[in-house]
């Protein structure tokens, strides 16, 4: 988790199958780098995104496979 220009505080995950999902515009982190997560557990809050300031809070999600963008609703 860390701090991302535009996008507030930033944190990646790693999955299994080499996956890396970023969810963006997290407020008060509750993981740090080398940390392994399990299902359900808090990551952090909802915060704000500078480059997305018009909508509502929100997590901004991209998840990235050998560089390239997947579609998060198409992963099971």
């Amino acid at each position: 988790a860390g701090a991302e220009g535009n996008w507030g505080t930033v944190v990646v995950l790693e999955d299994a199958a080499g996956r890396c999902w970023r969810l963006c515009g997290v407020a008060d982190p509750a993981v740090k780098a080398g940390d392994t997560v399990t299902a359900g557990q808090k990551l952090g809050t909802v915060g704000t995104i500078s480059c997305e300031c018009a909508e509502e809070a929100h997590i901004h999600l991209e998840v990235l496979q050998n560089g390239q963008y997947l579609d998060p609703a198409k992963i099971s």
